[in-house]
């Protein structure tokens, strides 16, 4: 098992832990950038700075506000920050913050869970809302309404294969134009999805199974947006379930929060390859510099 509130590194060619790096109060999610690793930490609305190679905190960050997710693009670590709902862009050589925008302009309730990069773009869900940032210029491009017939509440967002991937805990997946994001395409699921990547030419879910508490890994079909196979890849506790998703090294890596574990899935053959067992809370997971890196709280 290893240790609370801590970035945790896997050598994919091993699925093994190599590396255990303490970060702040429960950290969520974490990005792979050009130098640094960068983590969440919402607990303590701080920035854990990080060598790739060296595995020790360069600096900790304070945004005074609560941290949640993050992206590295275009020379700045841009910042989610759950119930401050702000996006704040940061410097990715000196930490230094550049910018906060604040999101929502009329829902004061809406939280800011993820952010992503993709298509020249930042995007940011911000409640009912999905946002299309300029990374230049920092300001709003595209905005997207909950209008009653398309975005409940945004749980993730992912980008590719020209289009934009939304997984709203209105037990929906929808597609959208990466131009201005009207709807291109939805498939309704019976059940709310907890996260969404591309990759390997397909969007991928992250869901709880429509019978039992199990958690699935889900396919769907770029063109038609309807689900092709799904994996069982372990148990659920709760609902929704809190899980992530990403790839890397030739697979899917899911972490599985209440369980404890984080999952390797053959996207090809749709088997699962090794569960590592870090014990306490795995959340965010990505992957870079030959290596899967996993926050634990």
């Amino acid at each position: 098992m290893v240790q609370q509130n801590s970035l945790v590194v896997v050598d994919p060619s091993r699925n093994r832990v190599v590396g255990v790096v303490p970060v702040g109060q429960t950290p969520r999610g974490v990005a792979v950038g050009r130098d640094y690793v960068w983590v969440a930490n919402s607990a303590d609305g701080t920035i854990s700075q990080i060598g790739k190679k060296s595995l020790s905190t360069v600096q900790t960050i304070g945004l005074g506000e609560q941290a949640t997710d993050l992206v590295e693009s275009a020379g700045s670590v841009w910042v989610a920050t759950g119930i401050d709902d702000t996006l704040v862009q940061l410097d990715a050589r000196s930490g230094g913050i550049l910018e906060r925008l604040h999101l929502s302009s009329s829902d004061q309730t809406a939280s800011a869970h993820a952010v992503t990069a993709g298509a020249r773009a930042i995007w940011v869900a911000s409640g009912a809302e999905l946002l299309k940032i300029d990374p230049k210029g920092g300001s709003a491009i595209a905005r997207k309404h909950d209008v009653g017939c398309c975005f409940g509440g945004v749980n993730d967002v992912a980008v590719g294969g020209g289009s934009v991937w939304i997984a709203d805990v209105g037990e929906v997946v929808y597609r959208a134009s990466q131009a201005d994001l009207h709807q291109t395409g939805r498939v309704g699921l019976g059940v709310i999805p907890g996260a969404v990547t591309f990759a390997f030419g397909s969007p991928w879910l992250a869901l709880p199974s429509t019978f039992g508490r199990r958690i699935t890994l889900a396919e769907l079909d770029p063109q038609t947006v309807q689900a092709l196979d799904s994996t069982p890849i372990g148990p659920s506790v709760g609902y929704p379930p809190t899980m992530e998703l990403t790839s890397g090294a030739g697979d899917l890596w899911i972490t599985n929060f209440d369980a404890g574990t984080l999952v390797r899935v053959d996207p090809r053959s749709g088997v699962v390859k090794a569960t590592i067992h870090l014990g306490h809370h795995p959340f965010g997971v990505a992957f870079g510099a030959n290596r899967i890196w996993v926050t634990v709280s």
